[in-house]
């Protein structure tokens, strides 16, 4: 049986809602959203990350993860603070860290992700980049490798 393309995009469709409803829902238990709870995870990831890569990571515009940010201080989960030439400096305050910490301890990944052998995440990650990357030159984006 032969697969579209508009099949494979709705199939697409549907992992993505049904996973982000999932995980919005359990971070919630955390008193976070889940693109904060991304958002503290880049920042964990990478000490000296700019807004710039955050927004290339998460394919948001800039004045979206400005103002996310900004709700993310005054919800004191991040610092923000002006580095060398005015360049921002984010860090995750200790609230933050034990959010984060409590979100990726918890479990409700298993099931839809650990599903699959380190060979098969592997294999669709790679599709999954390739897709995304594909779709992001045809819109005229930088490349959102994170």
């Amino acid at each position: 049986m032969s697969v579209s393309d508009a099949d494979l995009i709705f199939s697409l469709f549907r992992a993505r809602q049904s996973i982000y409803r999932l995980s919005e829902k359990e971070v919630a238990k955390h008193g976070v959203t889940l693109e904060q709870a991304t958002v503290m995870r880049l920042i964990k990831a990478k000490n000296d990350i700019s807004i710039d890569e955050i927004c290339r990571i998460m394919i948001r515009e800039h004045h979206t993860i400005s103002s996310l940010i900004r709700r993310m201080s005054r919800k004191n989960l991040v610092t923000i603070k002006k580095g060398e030439r005015g360049r921002i400096k984010l860090a995750l305050s200790d609230k933050g860290i034990e959010i984060l910490e409590r979100v990726e301890a918890s479990r409700y990944r298993e099931g839809f992700i650990s599903m699959l052998n380190v060979e098969e995440k592997q294999q669709l990650s790679g599709y999954l980049r390739r897709i995304t990357d594909a779709a992001l030159q045809k819109a005229g984006k930088a490349e959102a490798r994170g």
